[in-house]
This record gives structure tokens, C-alpha cells and sequence, in this order.
């Protein structure tokens, strides 16, 4: 006999000895079994506590995004050319989370799709956080594209390294960070990269979350009755 933390497992027979307390899901007539273990599919699942079978799957693939999150914000923080930009944990600890979002999504369906858009804001309001989306205009164009949640200390930042005069987008204050960084892609995209003074994307093609951010950033600027400044 082996106990799984709440109930004691038959490995002869492959089924636990006790009824599960967990009655299991009406979509998932396999998890309703009280005796079986993983939903006997011992494979591709594993059951941490005894109740509920867990896809390993989402975990491995949850590992592998977090990984890759923060890979992707230390690159980012280190190639970008705003002399602002400085690791903030917070921020890592942030991208981390998206990563692993994305990679329990794609090891395991519906659940973890839902964490990512939950957390990246795709389906929340405008007003979440304390972001800003600013923009630089010379001669009558837009040149420069970025976001702060210290709008104040950016621009005394720019100014005195560039001589540039920021100012924030009206409408593109309060936001949370996902949705500032896929409002900040959606306008580089807007004015092309080859017309900005930014160097990089904030979001690039081969990011995973590309093509949400340039939705989510579209319907920002669309909420907000932006119009581009030719």
C-alpha cells in the first residue's frame, strides 16, 4: 500500500482502497470514477494529493514557459534602448508568469489559455494599473513609442539625455502592464519600426503573445478614439 497524502493506493490493482471525496466533473465522465487513479491514465497524468488527476503536461510545459519568460525579459531589458529601462524583479517575476501561462496552455488546453488571458488583461478594463503609453512628436510626426509606470521620471529622463519633450497619450494612462506593452507594439506597428527612433519591438512576430497584444492594443486605441497622427 502506498498513501497519497489523503487516501492509501493498491499499486497490485491500481486503484486507491477508499472512496475519492472529490465527485469528479460532468464533462469528464472519467474523473466521476471514485477509485481510479489519474483517471487511469497513468501517462500523461499524476495525482500530487490524492483527489484530483493533474495533466504533467501543463506542469512541464508551465516550467518550460517560465523559463522562457524570463529569458525573454532579460532580453529585453538588456537590448532596449530607453535609458530608463533597469531589471525590476517585479517585472521578471511578471513575464515569468505569462511564460508559464502560456506554456501550461499550450501543454494543457482551455485552463491554462484562460490563466494567460486572465493575467494578461485581455478581457479586463482599461483602468488596471499605473502604466502610461507616451509618445515624442517632431516637426508634426511621431517618433518615438514607450511606456512607464513613472511617467514623471521618464520624461525628466529623456530630456536630459536626448533633449526630447515626451508626453503621455490621453487616454493611455492607468494602464496595467500587458495591456501598455501591446498598446506600445500596436502603435510601432502603426508608424513602422523604420520611422521611429525605437530600435526594437516591444513585443516581436515571433513572440507567442504577438497576435493577442496587436488585438488587444487595436481595441485599446479603438475604446479611446485614437487617430493617427500623420
Amino acid at each position: 500500500m502506498i498513501f497519497l497524502r489523503s487516501r492509501y493506493y493498491d499499486p497490485a490493482t491500481g486503484t486507491f482502497i477508499s472512496r475519492d471525496t472529490y465527485p469528479g466533473t460532468l464533462t469528464n465522465p472519467a474523473s466521476q470514477h471514485r477509485y481510479t487513479y489519474t483517471e487511469n491514465n497513468p501517462i500523461n497524468y499524476t495525482d500530487p494529493s490524492g483527489h484530483l488527476a493533474f495533466l504533467v503536461t501543463i506542469a512541464v510545459g508551465a516550467a518550460g514557459g517560465l523559463i522562457a519568460g524570463l529569458a525573454y525579459y532579460a532580453g529585453k531589458t538588456y537590448l532596449s534602448n530607453d535609458p530608463c529601462v533597469h531589471w525590476d524583479w517585479k517585472e521578471a517575476l511578471l513575464w515569468s508568469g505569462v511564460g508559464a501561462g502560456i506554456g501550461a496552455f499550450l501543454g494543457g488546453g482551455f485552463y491554462g489559455g484562460w490563466w494567460v488571458g486572465t493575467q494578461m488583461g485581455w478581457w479586463g478594463g482599461v483602468n488596471t494599473g499605473s502604466y502610461s503609453v507616451y509618445q515624442l512628436i517632431e516637426n508634426g510626426s511621431v517618433r518615438y513609442i514607450g511606456q512607464t509606470n513613472n511617467f514623471s521620471i521618464r520624461a525628466a529622463t529623456w530630456l536630459k539625455t536626448r533633449g526630447w519633450n515626451i508626453a503621455p497619450i490621453k487616454g493611455l494612462q492607468r494602464l496595467n502592464i500587458f495591456d501598455a506593452r501591446a498598446v506600445e507594439q500596436t502603435l510601432i506597428e502603426l508608424y513602422g519600426l523604420e520611422n521611429l527612433y525605437n530600435k526594437i519591438n516591444s513585443i516581436g512576430p515571433n513572440n507567442p503573445i504577438y497576435y493577442y497584444a496587436i488585438l488587444r492594443g487595436a481595441e485599446i486605441l479603438n475604446k479611446i478614439g485614437y487617430v493617427k497622427i500623420e
